[in-house]
């Protein structure tokens, strides 16, 4: 990567955070009124979210410093890339996806759990469909 897109990634990145982090200023009445609460309380809310923020990106640059995540925090998705191009998204491997991630937790998938999840994944057929096949269309024309 050259240094000016660097600098470009880095200049919107800060943009996108000062955003993040001015805008609900603004509509703090508004957020006051939507949660039912004071306007102090309200701007507790964006302070915690401030904190968060501060909290946060020193520990992403850690687990992400070199441009890659660690496995050990994020489930694998690399079958998206080994087989939604010609298959779609397979439920066997959601299910394995997610049942590794709860793992990781010391949880379980429940029967409740693989309900929900068969539902959803039949629910979002469609638009899976219709993903997979903007995926082809764009790596043939490659």
């Amino acid at each position: 990567m050259n240094s000016r897109a660097a600098l470009l990634a880095l200049a919107v990145g800060a943009f996108a955070i000062g955003t993040t982090e001015f805008a609900p200023m603004g509509l703090l009445p508004v957020i006051a009124d939507g949660v039912g609460v004071g306007i102090p309380t309200a701007g507790m809310l964006i302070t915690a979210y401030a904190v968060g923020v501060m909290l946060g990106a020193p520990v992403m640059t850690l687990l992400m410093g070199d441009g890659k995540v660690l496995p050990k925090f994020i489930p694998s998705f690399t079958w998206y890339l080994e087989g939604a191009i010609t298959s779609g998204f397979g439920y066997p491997k959601l299910l394995e996806t997610a049942e590794m991630a709860t793992a990781r937790r010391n949880r379980s998938l429940t029967e409740a759990d693989k309900a929900l999840l068969d539902f959803v994944y039949q629910l979002t057929r469609p638009e899976r469909d219709k993903a997979v096949k903007k995926d082809r269309k764009k790596l043939l024309r490659r």
